[in-house]
């Protein structure tokens, strides 16, 4: 609900930001206010209405996870983004023109006139400009190194005891049930055995060959208990793994027990077996999200090139601005990397990367990006269809566009700032890893 609310809040911003700052641009072009207002919504409106749509698309990714917390995030979100589009794309330019010339009261003369600025003053978007071969060898070669962080990206759990935050009771809970019984203080798992009579089985020692190959497995202490149905024909055996789902050993043993051990000691005695418990959910979790990932970002980029190219009515555009934000947002998995996988933050080592991140970064980064890129081309398309050349269209949309891009970034960075102060480790990589990649994208 928190990641929910404060990115709908973003996305609202900055849609305003748009618009207004094409009112203001249009009127220093000498367009009266009302005029202004028209020709804002008559093209930075059309902008906002693909933009917002594109994220709808890209968060439609995440119902392929088969996670029901993912999917009802999707929809929320989903549902607020067209929300919010339709309100800034219908109402507000209403609002403005009621609101007239009072929209500049409160103006802080301090942060600046109504006069632009030159571009070339900024040195580095000068730089850009001029060399933008040498440019995009630079920032290739930054995100090439990032990318290869990208690439050691190991998925797992952040929800375990340890890592969970310090004024919680569980967490204090759990530091006292490892000091008083360290061979209890692990994770749960059950081995659940069904068939004719069980129990004779058992009390025969024929599962004796089994609970050797579990001892065997130094983090696994018991069974601590066990229990049969009433018709003896179910047992069930619980036992506990030091460590946490994140234990390479604990994440094998699942797979072991369901690849090797099971069929090699109970099918023979024509019974059959699972497991079940906390383990082997983190296990199934970790495992249901590396599988689907790659389908997640698969559907979003077919989605996203197939919408941009009846937008743009071109095949290179919508290639250049996805291969650009596949760029930022590996940049941005590879930092995400180093400050929580490679205990690159101090306070931030959690070891894994939570198994839900990856999918749920990817598919809201990849709208956010395209927010940018939808409302510098669209901009640049103008231009263009004004008479101007390719390069002049580039340069002239990018005059036109860089400051108010840059601003609307610093507002998504600045919430997405506060979601990485939440306490929980799942907020504090979703809350980073979306700054960075926006401060990269807009850059």
């Amino acid at each position: 609900a928190q990641l929910v609310v404060l990115l709908v809040l973003a996305i609202g911003i900055d849609y305003s930001l748009f618009l207004i700052s094409r009112i203001r641009e249009e009127e220093r072009g000498g367009k009266d206010y009302r005029s202004a207002v028209v020709v804002a919504r008559s093209t930075t409106g059309v902008a906002i209405l693909w933009s917002g749509l594109i994220v709808a698309l890209s968060l439609c990714g995440l119902f392929l996870m088969g996670d029901t917390v993912l999917a009802s995030m999707a929809l929320v979100s989903i549902i607020s983004v067209l929300v919010t589009v339709l309100g800034s794309v219908y109402v507000l330019p209403s609002i403005l023109l009621l609101l007239g010339r009072r929209l500049e009261f409160g103006r802080l003369p301090i942060l600046g006139s109504r006069k632009e600025r030159p571009l070339l003053k900024s040195w580095w978007l000068r730089l850009s400009l001029e060399f933008p071969m040498r440019t995009v060898l630079a920032l290739s070669v930054l995100f090439a190194a990032l990318t290869y962080f990208a690439l050691q990206l190991q998925l797992g759990s952040t929800v375990e005891p340890t890592l969970l935050p310090r004024t919680m009771q569980s967490y204090h809970a759990f530091q006292h049930l490892e000091r008083e019984f360290p061979d209890f203080a692990g994770i749960d798992f059950s081995v659940i055995v069904w068939g004719d009579r069980v129990d004779e089985h058992e009390d025969e020692g024929e599962f004796d060959e089994f609970y050797d190959v579990l001892n065997s497995y130094d983090s696994v202490r018991g069974p601590i208990y066990t229990e049969y149905s009433e018709d003896g024909s179910l047992l069930r055996m619980h036992f506990v793994a030091l460590g946490w789902g994140n234990n390479p050993v604990n994440l094998n043993l699942i797979h072991d027990l369901r690849g090797e051990v099971f069929p090699k000691y109970f099918e023979p005695l024509g019974l059959s077996a699972s497991v079940s418990g906390t383990l082997p959910f983190v296990v199934d979790d970790i495992d249901r999200y590396t599988q689907r990932t790659p389908t997640v970002f698969s559907v979003v980029l077919l989605l996203s090139l197939t919408f941009l190219l009846v937008a743009f009515r071109s095949i290179v555009v919508p290639i250049k601005a996805i291969v650009l934000n596949i760029l930022s947002t590996l940049a941005a998995f590879g930092v995400l990397v180093l400050a929580f996988q490679k205990s690159g933050v101090p306070g931030w080592s959690f070891e894994v990367i939570e198994s839900f991140v990856p999918p749920l970064l990817f598919s809201i980064l990849f709208g956010l990006s395209m927010d940018y890129h939808v409302f510098l081309m669209s901009r640049v398309n103008e231009e263009f269809l004004r008479g101007k050349d390719t390069k002049a269209a580039v340069r002239s949309g990018i005059e036109s566009t860089f400051r108010t891009i840059t601003g609307a970034a610093l507002i998504m960075v600045s919430v997405f700032v506060i979601i990485a102060t939440l306490e929980l480790p799942i907020m504090k990589e979703l809350g980073f890893g979306l700054a960075v990649a926006v401060l990269l994208d807009a850059t």
